[in-house]
């Protein structure tokens, strides 16, 4: 009781499974209980109480507009921006 513990977590940080007491749950679940921003989340000890450290926001899979909107004012193009976001995709025009 009272333990909680990140038990893993996928190559780029994201929570996959945390145990809270005897239960386990996903990364997805505790994020959107919490109210968190993203599961890639850290919980620590806070004096008697415990709080949660989120990095980024979003889930991780995919596109990043922050990201596109970057390389896109370097130049990248539509078509560079899904190949990079998107691995192992055909584009096909119509």
């Amino acid at each position: 009781p009272g333990c909680i513990q990140i038990v893993k977590r996928d190559e780029a940080g994201y929570v996959e499974e945390i145990q809270i007491g005897s239960q386990i749950c996903s990364g997805d679940a505790v994020q959107y209980a919490l109210g968190l921003p993203s599961p890639n989340f850290t919980i620590e000890e806070y004096g008697e109480k415990v709080r949660t450290a989120s990095s980024g926001m979003g889930h991780g899979y995919g596109f990043s507009q922050f990201g596109a909107n970057e390389k896109a004012k370097e130049g990248w193009t539509a078509q560079d921006l899904l190949e990079y976001y998107y691995k192992n995709i055909a584009l096909i025009s119509e």
